[in-house]
């Protein structure tokens, strides 16, 4: 497959390596073949709206100059109305295109509140939109790449990475465990600023006010190292990326050139059937999981960058994730 000879560059994301976890050949459609979807879904929009405009916020703030909460909610609607487009798709009928606008802004509205006047002795801004790689592997073989929404650093010199969602829905601790990019992120401002005590990461959940720390031990981001190595050689080593057929199926972008997706529909008829015998209440295919339910208004926007991310894989959890 002369494709494979793409990846060469062997520079990586968190969203790629998400991705290939998902399903090798969606992740071969995206990165290897670059056949970029056509549409954009309706929560990613949102997310990246709202993501621009808590950097229009905090740029300001960086220059001494705190911008009333109607200045940010403006700047949120003009760039909503800039950006919308015919593209831009809701799965979810019950919702419609103001519902999710009012959605962002109150968002946004709930965080100013909570954080006016935005007064913090003793913690400085290094940087808003933070760009960073890390290096990776035996001589340095792999690079991954991010951004950072705000990174913070305090007087006794330990720094905080900010990053925003605009999920109502809050993980629980144990599948934070799982997810890469806390560590990502530590590993990245210890590797840029090796002289920080301490490095933590704080995820502002906008709708609910609430904020979690998943942060990393020093042992734990040594295990993680080898984690990303290791995933990285198995996207490297792949000759076929062959499909892997999950509840994602149903509103991939690929479907109509997945070779798997006569054996999907096959089980979908058989399930359907099933519940109309009265054997089955309610199909797995319907059942979103945890992980599913988290929406990042940060990778939304780098989506709309093609950097990808996997937001743009979970509008079926839409209701889930934007329940009012």
């Amino acid at each position: 497959m002369t494709a494979i000879a793409t990846i060469a560059h062997r520079l990586y994301s968190v969203s790629q390596l998400k991705l290939y976890e998902q399903c090798p050949l969606r992740y071969r459609f995206y990165y290897i073949e670059r056949l970029r979807p056509t549409y954009q879904l309706v929560e990613s929009f949102v997310g990246a709206r709202v993501h621009e405009s808590m950097e229009y916020l905090y740029v300001h703030l960086k220059n001494q100059d705190l911008r009333p909460v109607a200045d940010v909610i403006q700047f949120y609607s003009r760039r909503w109305e800039q950006m919308w487009s015919s593209t831009v798709q809701i799965v979810n009928q019950r919702r419609n295109r103001e519902w999710y606008r009012r959605y962002g802004e109150k968002c946004l509205r709930r965080y100013y509140v909570q954080h006016y006047p935005f007064l913090e002795p003793g913690i400085h801004m290094i940087e808003v939109e933070w760009p960073f790689q890390i290096v990776l592997g035996p001589e340095g073989r792999y690079r991954m790449r991010g951004h950072v929404d705000r990174l913070t650093r305090r007087d006794d010199n330990s720094y905080v990475v900010h990053d925003y969602k605009t999920s109502q829905y809050v993980p629980r601790k144990g599948m934070l465990a799982r997810d890469l990019q806390p560590g990502v992120y530590q590993l990245a401002v210890r590797e840029t600023f090796p002289e920080a005590r301490k490095v933590s990461v704080s995820w502002h959940y906008l709708a609910s006010q609430q904020e979690i720390r998943p942060t990393l031990s020093a042992n734990q981001l040594d295990r993680l190292r080898t984690k990303l190595v290791r995933r990285i050689d198995k996207i490297e080593q792949d000759q076929e990326f062959s499909p892997r057929p999950t509840k994602y199926c149903r509103n991939c972008e690929y479907k109509q050139i997945c070779p798997a997706q006569n054996d999907i529909t096959s089980r979908t008829t058989s399930r359907a059937k099933s519940v109309e015998h009265g054997r089955l209440s309610q199909s797995p295919m319907t059942q979103p999981s945890d992980v599913d339910a988290i929406q990042d208004s940060s990778s939304a926007l780098s989506w709309e960058k093609e950097v990808g991310d996997s937001a743009k894989e979970k509008h079926h959890v839409a209701e889930k994730k934007f329940s009012s």
